[in-house]
């Protein structure tokens, strides 16, 4: 993403060659337009950035959801599938407050259909 497609604004939009190990020799075989050794040390840091940067914005979303998370998981071990109608309700079920859309029942509920736990 960063040296392939230029998705970085420290890198820029420029292509990066990486270097290759030959399949049969078991050689690194180095392009001749190689980056140095600084810039994929720059690529590397900036990998690295990003990565702790969706790391920490995921758990920031997950901690933030965390309600609607633990219903969702408590309708899995419930229902084992939820159809897309189902989901979407118990979802904004939760971004308005609301209780759980009633396509899916409260957690405890008796299922229907009882869920084979040896599957």
């Amino acid at each position: 993403m960063v040296a392939h497609y230029g998705m970085s604004e420290r890198l820029g939009p420029v292509f990066y060659e990486h270097r290759t190990v030959h399949p049969f020799l078991g050689r690194e075989i180095a392009a001749e337009s190689a980056p140095s050794d600084a810039t994929v040390h720059m690529i590397e840091e900036e990998v690295r950035r990003v990565l702790a940067e969706a790391l920490q914005t995921t758990r920031a979303t997950l901690t933030a959801q965390r309600a609607a998370l633990e219903a969702l998981v408590a309708a899995l071990l419930e229902h084992e599938m939820l159809e897309k109608a189902e989901l979407i309700g118990l979802l904004e079920g939760h971004r308005a407050g609301a209780k759980p859309s009633p396509a899916v029942p409260p957690a405890g509920a008796t299922s229907p259909v009882p869920i084979d736990s040896q599957k």
